[in-house]
Parts: C-alpha cells; structure tokens; sequence
C-alpha cells in the first residue's frame, strides 16, 4: 500500500515534469505560444538615431539593378531585397522582439544561403576569382554573426545592424562586388 503511494506520487510528478517540458519546447518552438511570454511583447528598442539610419537607406528593389543574368543568383538578390525589406517594416513597426529576432534569423539565413549558391555556380563555371569572392563571402558572414551577437547583447543600436545588412552586404557586396563576376557568368552562358 505504501509502495503504491510512493509510485503514484512519482508517476504525477513525472507527467507534470513532461508537461512543463513540453510547455518550455512549444514556447521555443511556435511563435504563436511565444507571444505569451513577456519578454516576447516587448517592442525592440529603437531609437530615433536608428530611425535616422533605417529610413537613409532606400527600400531594396526586386528587378532591374539586382538582374545578373543567372536564375539563382536572380532568385537570391530577389529573395534577400523581399527580407530585408520585411525587416525593415518589422523595425520601423516596433513588432515584438521575437517578430525583429526571427527576422533577422531569416535574412542572414538567406544571406549565407545566396553566398553559397553563388560560390556553387561560380566554382561551375570556372571562375578564377572563385576563393577571393568566397573570402568576401566569409568577411561579410562573419561581421554580420559579431554585429546580430552585439545586437542581442544590447551594445549595438537596430539601426546600425540593419545598415551594415542593407548596405554593405545587399548594396556594396550584391551590387558592386558580384558586378565583376557576373560579366563571366554571361559569357559562359
């Protein structure tokens, strides 16, 4: 009789410690149970100087100057210009923390996925530039996982990581670093 006290007891606790587990895997999960949380409702800081810097930098286009001649790469340019614009609405909207953080997780996803397709059919085609674009590529990564590390530490403003995304990884890099490789593309085409 004791025995089974002991066991039902344990047995309770047991599915109420699997309930609490599920509860802390769905809140990490889906965004949806995300939202109750606390600190999920609270809007990132913007300030004003990260407003100035966010609105001085033109809305990303999805044709004409992004156009290289390549479908993936065209799909890519395409895609992050889609992003960073959705991150930028995300900022200047004030969403939760979690709608900005998941944002910013999608644009440097499809960052190191675009470098990495680009790599891929540069390397396809032959280009001797292949490593020292492939090295830009890793820069460019690698400051971009600092500036999103400090950002989530709360040393840097929003507005300084989204123009270090919009303008030295989309405009700078995109636009005139991948300008020097896409003339070759076209003529092995």
């Amino acid at each position: 009789m004791v025995f089974d006290v002991f066991w039902t007891s344990g047995e309770i606790l047991s599915i109420v410690g699997l309930l609490y587990g599920a509860g802390l895997v769905l809140m990490e999960t889906f965004p949806l149970f995300r939202l109750f949380g606390k600190k999920a409702m609270v809007p990132r800081p913007c300030s004003a100087e990260d407003l100035r810097l966010i609105s001085s930098l033109t809305k990303s286009g999805s044709t004409g100057h992004l156009v290289s001649g390549n479908a993936m790469i065209d799909r890519g340019h395409q895609s992050l210009a889609h992003d960073m614009n959705r991150l930028r609405s995300a900022i200047t909207s004030r969403h939760s923390r979690y709608h900005v953080d998941a944002d910013i997780d999608v644009v440097i996803r499809g960052v190191v996925q675009h470098f990495k397709d680009e790599e891929t059919i540069l390397a396809a085609a032959g280009y001797l530039e292949t490593a020292k674009h492939a090295a830009l590529h890793r820069q460019l990564v690698d400051r971009a996982a600092t500036l999103v590390a400090q950002f989530r530490g709360g040393t840097l403003g929003v507005g300084e990581l989204f123009q270090f995304l919009a303008d030295d990884v989309i405009a700078k890099h995109m636009m005139l670093a991948d300008q020097a490789c896409l003339p070759y593309l076209a003529s092995r085409q």
